[in-house]
């Protein structure tokens, strides 16, 4: 793993709320233009505390635990030094891309802690996360413009394979 002054740790029950700010906040940021305004932030919360409801039916949280009929599924928080979150990750399998594909689902790190590793260590953790779950290949979705997410995903060999096109009517 890269050398860094953060660390990965599991998330608890108690760091959710902080996560489901980070989806929502990462889904506004890359994910807005894309489906347009329709969805208004209190929408796109409630689907995303839904996401991570660990009774839910589908979704995150009800897959936390690994089984053999459920596909394995992670909650990582970066910390610093001192403790203080500057990140999280998401990470799974992703049915529709295959049992055996790890799927990057949320990477978000602070602004105020970008371009010093701990984005870097996350992909990293998620490859080896991959590795010792069996998949195949790692998978992630990232808005073109995210110039920097592009270049760490590069370097990490990440390349694009799919492409979305819309019309708004």
């Amino acid at each position: 793993m890269p050398e860094t002054d953060f660390t990965l740790i599991p998330a608890k029950q108690e760091d959710m709320e902080y996560v489901l700010d980070r989806l929502v906040e990462a889904y506004f940021e890359n994910s807005f233009p894309l489906f347009g305004p329709e969805r208004s932030r209190e929408q796109v919360r409630a689907e995303c505390r839904y996401y991570l409801d660990p009774h839910a039916t589908s979704g995150i949280r009800s897959r936390l635990t690994s089984s053999k009929k459920k596909p394995p599924h992670d909650i990582l928080l970066g910390v610093d030094a001192g403790g203080a979150k500057a990140g999280c990750m998401i990470i799974g399998v992703n049915k529709g891309a295959g049992l055996d594909v790890a799927w990057v689902y949320l990477l978000f790190v602070e602004r105020e802690s970008r371009r010093h590793g701990l984005g870097r260590l996350m992909l990293a953790r998620a490859e080896e996360w991959a590795r010792e779950h069996g998949m195949k290949a790692l998978m992630l979705s990232v808005k073109t413009q995210n110039e920097g997410a592009m270049d760490l995903y590069g370097s990490f060999g990440l390349k694009p394979c799919k492409m979305w096109m819309r019309k708004i009517l």
